[in-house]
Formats: structure tokens, C-alpha cells, sequence
């Protein structure tokens, strides 16, 4: 079966240099944009997380988002994404309806939810 990563990894190929993604004003070549998706997979996987996991996707950069997302994917994980700006009360819910395994953000991200590792 040919998943969504394997066309971006196919392209990445065919086209290192040429521009994957723009996202505000951040651009990344197919060639960046595979080495991080690679990189947070293989970081993924040595924290664990595997084929049918769940994981808490909370990230404002757009670009880091799409990196993590494929990422997830390309780990066989299910990836949930929280809006950006989502409530607190709103992650509360989704992590409680996915029961995430693991959550990924950045530092940036997570000084908006003070509260929200004490709470997951």
C-alpha cells in the first residue's frame, strides 16, 4: 500500500532541492523537510512510540507541525492535532477522548498551557 509519506519521500528523490514547503515566511526543500521528518521519526521510535500509538500533536510553527505529522505517519503512530490557540480545557478533552502516548510541541508552544503537563 503506497501511504501519503511515500509520494513526499518519492518527490524527495526526484527533487532534493527544489522547495517542499511555505509556511509564512519559512521555506524547506524536499531534502530539509525529509531529514527532520527522518530525524523526529528515529526520535520517536527510540522513545518508543510505535505502529497504532497516539500522539499529541501541539505545535504553532506551521512548517514544525507538517514535519511532525509526517513524521507520526511515517511511523505507522496516529497523529491528533490541536488547533493552534485550542483552549486548555479543549486539549484536556482530546487528550482524554486519544489518550496520547506520547505529546509533542516545543517549549514556545507549551508557555502558553502552564498547566497542561500537570494535567495530561
Amino acid at each position: 500500500m503506497r501511504l501519503v509519506h511515500h509520494c513526499l519521500i518519492e518527490a524527495g528523490q526526484r527533487f532534493p532541492d527544489k522547495t517542499a514547503v511555505v509556511c509564512d515566511e519559512k521555506k524547506l526543500s524536499y531534502a530539509e523537510f525529509l531529514g527532520k521528518m527522518n530525524a523526529l521519526s528515529i526520535m520517536l521510535g527510540d522513545s518508543g512510540v510505535g505502529k497504532g500509538d497516539r500522539a499529541l500533536i501541539l505545535l504553532g510553527d506551521k512548517a514544525d507541525f507538517l514535519v511532525a505529522s509526517y513524521a507520526v505517519i511515517a511511523r505507522g503512530t496516529i497523529a491528533v492535532p490541536v488547533l493552534e490557540g485550542a483552549a486548555l480545557v479543549t486539549i484536556e478533552q482530546i487528550a482524554q477522548d486519544c489518550t496520547p502516548d506520547i505529546l509533542i510541541t516545543s517549549s514556545q508552544d507549551l508557555a502558553d498551557y502552564p498547566l497542561l503537563l500537570d494535567r495530561l
